[in-house]
């Protein structure tokens, strides 16, 4: 069994510290944005946090970040998931909000063991959940045990039939050996198990590309939705547009996205504030040199957006300067946007996302060139 033990190497902090005068505690404290450059980055990438913050006295991020800015962002260098939590205090009140940044792992400790008698025979030994995330085909499970003496095997196990209901579930059980280990070390690790089996299993039983599986991990409290396949936005498209493809030193980039409907009646996405759309701009070496939400507030109402029938609609029409977010001319090359949606609440016959917003929705990239 192979341990995937993951570090974050390092990280390097942008606009650290408090804003000058004295933020009063009479303000409602509002977190107008918390948000990432990407959700998902290889090992070793680097991604930016950034945030906007209002009617706060302090504010802080955890893993190990500390006090920051009420408006700001920090770049860091990842090598495993993370969840980050922005904390913001007044006297009278604290709010948070939380987001993940998932980091693609390229190995796995094992695939999922799909096998009624392996499962009715799985070991059982102690161990604790500390934290389980799915993205994708891989399923991320850290546990804590006691031992040190001898090596502890670790083995995802699932039942063979499906569970009829809508959607469907499906026993899975961590199977844990200790091998009579008698040593009282407290052990942390993280398991990263391949789950694809899953949902090939799913997609040649039902004869459907997109789906939803519900995992009912043993003694794990809480369900696991296990959704794939493109199908379930597939209907959706995001593109971004600019009027032209090279510019001079005082050109002006109008840059448009549009969301197109591809299906034969009319859909509503409810997104969770103001901002509907966003777009990065990145240089050669791939580092977001531009992103239009950082340090814009937005409400934090629900605004939905209605999209006809085989329709498109343009979504976002903004005038760009050729600036960084550092307020810097950007050199002469070429350069890539990228547009999206963030996560929105949407339910129909196949997807429900009432609870929590969906993912965001990317469009391809194009390039463009300062002369």
């Amino acid at each position: 069994m192979k341990k995937y033990i993951a570090l974050i190497l390092c990280f390097s902090i942008i606009s650290i510290g408090f804003l000058s005068g004295c933020v009063s505690d009479d303000n409602e404290i509002k977190i107008i944005q918390f948000d990432y450059d990407s959700d998902v980055v290889n090992s070793g990438d680097k991604v930016m946090l950034f945030w906007t913050v209002t009617g706060a006295t302090s504010v802080s991020l955890d893993q190990g970040i500390g006090n920051v800015s009420l408006v700001g962002d920090i770049t860091l260098v990842l090598n495993e998931t993370t969840e980050f939590t922005l904390t913001a205090k007044n006297t009278n009140k604290t709010v948070s909000d939380t987001i993940i940044v998932y980091v693609k792992n390229t190995s796995y400790s094992d695939s999922i063991i799909i096998d009624d008698d392996s499962f009715e025979q799985a070991k059982r030994d102690m161990f604790e959940f500390n934290n389980v995330i799915l993205y994708k085909d891989s399923l991320e499970i850290t546990v804590s045990y006691s031992g040190g003496c001898e090596d502890h095997v670790f083995e995802l196990i699932s039942k063979e039939a499906f569970m009829e209901s809508d959607p469907v579930q499906i026993d899975l059980v961590l199977s844990h050996d200790a091998n009579d280990d008698l040593c009282e070390a407290y052990i942390t690790e993280t398991l990263v198990f391949n789950i694809s089996k899953l949902k090939q299993k799913w997609q040649n039983e039902y004869g459907q590309d997109a789906g939803i599986i519900i995992l009912l991990l043993e003694d794990y409290p809480e369900e696991i939705r296990y959704i794939f396949g493109a199908g379930f936005f597939s209907f959706l498209n995001v593109t971004i547009q600019t009027d032209h493809d090279v510019y001079g030193i005082n050109g002006t980039i109008q840059v448009k996205i549009y969301l197109e409907n591809l299906k034969d009646n009319n859909v509503t996405l409810n997104f969770s504030s103001s901002k509907v759309a966003d777009f990065h701009c990145k240089n050669n070496s791939d580092e977001v040199v531009y992103r239009w939400s950082n340090e814009r507030g937005f409400d934090d109402a629900i605004t939905p957006v209605i999209i006809p029938a085989k329709s498109k609609i343009e979504l976002f029409n903004f005038s760009w300067y050729r600036i960084s977010n550092a307020e810097e001319l950007l050199e002469n090359g070429v350069y890539t946007l990228q547009g999206w949606i963030p996560g929105f609440y949407y339910v129909d016959e196949n997807i429900d996302y009432s609870s929590s917003p969906g993912p965001s929705i990317y469009s391809d990239t194009i390039e463009i060139t300062f002369v």
